[in-house]
């Protein structure tokens, strides 16, 4: 949407800081919810492998879209799919970190 290098600099770094987030809060997550069930390394990995078929779909999607109806449908298309994510965590997912730990902090 720009071609600015302060803004696109910017935007990477936003970038960067987000991937380094989720990556923290996902393993946090696997971690209060396979504790002491052996299969924290499992539950990681098929976390991970399916970040990665989302990020691969999602490049070929929105370069499908943005081949044939343009850059700014292919944001918005993406932009919709991660506040429907959003959303869905927001009201689904519940607290991971055990009562215990919780009362005790």
């Amino acid at each position: 949407m720009t071609d600015n290098p302060m803004c696109l600099l910017a935007v990477q770094v936003l970038d960067g800081i987000g991937a380094a987030t989720f990556g923290v809060i996902s393993i946090l997550v696997v971690s209060d919810l396979t504790r002491n069930t052996g299969r924290f390394n499992f539950v990681l990995g098929t976390v991970l492998a399916a970040v990665g078929v989302g990020a691969s779909v999602s490049n070929i999607l929105s370069g499908e879209i943005s081949s044939k109806a343009g850059y700014n449908l292919a944001f918005f298309f993406l932009a919709t799919i991660a506040a429907v994510a959003i959303l869905i965590f927001w009201w689904f997912m519940p607290e991971t970190l055990p009562k215990v730990k919780l009362e005790q902090q």
